[in-house]
C-alpha cells in the first residue's frame, strides 16, 4: 500500500512531541511494508511561530525523506490570507478560529496532481486545520490524525491560545474524515459526538521501549518543545517545587533539553539547572538521570 501523509508540522528536526509522533507512525507503516510519502506545508507563522521553515526543517526533511518528500509552497496571497484570519480572530472573535482559516486553497489540487503520478492507496491528514484536503482528493482511503481537540480550548485552559474553535467548526472538520485517529479514550468519545458517521480509532503511541541502566543520582530530566503550556509548567516547577526538593536532596540538578531551552535564558546561570538545548538522541539524554518530568 502506498500512503500519503499531509502535514504542516515538520518531522525533522524531530524536536517536538508532534514531530516525533508523526515520524513514529510513518516508520511503523514503513516497517509494515507500506511505501510512505509526505507533503509538507511550511510554516505560515500561525501554528509553528518561531520556526525557520524555509531552511532548517526543509533541508532536514529532504535529507530524510529523499524522493518521497513533497512540498506545497504557499503563495504570497495565501500567506496574507492566513495571517489576516489569525489576527482578525484574535481581535474580533475572542480567538475562535474557523477550521479552514489557515488552509491553503491550492493544496487540494497539488495533492491530486501527486496522486495522478503515484496512485496512493491512502491519505492521512494531520490536524483539523488541514482537514479540507479530505474533501477534494481522489484517494480511496482517507483519515484525519487529530493530535488534539480544540473546541473551547480557550475556556479549557483559562486563556487565549493560538488555535481554538467552536464545536460546529470542529464538527465540520471531523465529518470530512471517514476514519479519525484519536489520542485518548475521552477524545474519541468527544469526536464520536461531533462526527457520528466516522469510524473513530484510538491511536496509542507506538514507541520502542529502551531499557536503561540506573544512574544513581538526583538528576531530574525534562525534555520538551517550546509549547507555551510546557514553558509555564516548568517555570512553576522551578519556582514552587524545586525548593522543596532541595531541602531533602541539596545535590538535585534539573537537566532540561529541547527547544524549550531557548525560552529559559533566565536560568542559564543557575547551578542547579542545566540547559542542554536541542537533543539529537533522547535515549542518551535520559541516561543522565533516573527521574523524568513529563511535559
Amino acid at each position: 500500500m502506498r500512503i500519503l501523509i499531509v502535514s504542516d508540522t515538520a518531522t525533522h528536526p524531530t524536536n517536538a512531541g508532534n514531530s516525533k509522533l508523526i515520524l513514529e507512525y510513518c516508520n511503523l507503516f514503513n516497517r509494515w511494508g507500506h511505501g510512505v510519502h509526505i507533503v509538507y506545508i511550511p510554516s505560515h507563522g500561525f501554528t509553528q511561530k518561531g520556526q525557520n521553515a524555509g531552511s532548517v526543517e526543509r533541508e532536514a526533511m529532504k535529507t530524510y525523506w529523499g524522493n518521497r518528500y513533497h512540498e506545497y509552497k504557499r503563495s504570497f496571497w495565501e500567506n496574507i490570507k492566513n495571517n489576516y484570519h489569525f489576527k482578525y480572530r484574535k481581535v474580533f472573535s475572542n480567538g475562535y478560529c474557523k477550521c479552514d482559516d489557515v488552509y491553503p486553497n491550492g493544496l487540494t489540487s497539488y495533492v491530486n496532481s501527486l496522486n495522478e503520478k503515484y496512485h496512493f492507496d491512502a491519505c492521512i491528514v494531520n490536524y483539523i486545520r488541514m482537514s479540507k484536503a479530505l474533501e477534494g482528493i481522489n484517494i480511496p482511503r482517507k483519515a484525519l490524525f487529530t493530535h488534539d481537540y480544540y473546541t473551547y480550548k480557550n475556556l479549557l485552559v483559562g486563556e487565549m491560545v493560538d488555535y481554538a474553535c467552536k464545536p460546529n467548526e470542529e464538527a465540520k472538520a471531523l465529518q470530512r474524515a471517514p476514519y479519525i485517529f484519536a489520542m485518548q479514550d475521552i477524545e474519541a468519545a468527544f469526536f464520536h459526538c461531533l462526527s457520528p458517521n466516522s469510524k473513530i480509532l484510538i491511536n496509542y503511541a507506538n514507541y520502542t521501549y529502551h531499557e536503561q541502566a540506573y544512574a544513581g543520582n538526583h538528576n531530574l530530566m525534562f525534555l520538551s518543545g517550546n509549547n507555551q503550556f510546557n514553558i509555564k509548567g516548568i517555570k512553576w516547577f522551578i519556582a514552587d517545587i524545586l525548593p522543596l526538593i532541595y531541602r531533602s536532596y541539596p545535590d538535585t540538578k534539573l537537566i532540561i533539553g529541547g527547544k524549550i531551552c531557548s525560552c529559559l535564558n533566565e536560568y542559564k546561570d543557575d547551578s542547579h539547572i542545566d540547559l542542554q538545548g536541542l537533543i539529537d538522541d533522547a535515549n542518551a539524554f535520559f541516561l543522565q538521570g533516573d527521574v523524568a518530568i513529563n511535559p
